[in-house]
């Protein structure tokens, strides 16, 4: 499976008119894979924290781009490790939870198409 090639990160509206955050993962050998989260609040004080999404977006380019960019894009679970690595707390307060969700989500959207070639 292919390595990250790069990581590009922008401040998007959501369905619900709120700001939040689309990113798009690319391969070496031709995978793309695009996510944008929900821009919903936490609510409890278990909940990973939220920023703002220009904020997450930089925490993205900055941060999380210049740990993953050469790394196998599978298995996704390595890469989750990662970041959860990268933010090193238990609430997610440093990367935040829609810098690490956007990230996750869009690395599973790059890989599904290498899923359904091999079936």
């Amino acid at each position: 499976m292919g390595k990250i090639k790069e990581i590009r990160a922008e401040k998007i509206i959501d369905s619900t008119g709120n700001w939040t955050v689309q990113a798009t993962i690319l391969t070496d050998d031709g995978y793309r894979g695009t996510a944008s989260v929900p821009s919903g609040e936490s609510v409890g004080k278990y909940e990973a924290k939220k920023i703002s999404a220009e904020l997450s977006v930089s925490l993205i380019k900055e941060k999380i781009a210049t740990e993953l960019i050469g790394q196998e894009l599978y298995p996704q679970s390595v890469l989750d490790e990662r970041l959860i690595k990268i933010d090193g707390t238990v609430d997610k307060s440093s990367l935040v939870a829609n810098s690490i969700l956007v990230i996750s989500e869009a690395v599973a959207q790059t890989a599904a198409p290498r899923f359904v070639e091999e079936v």
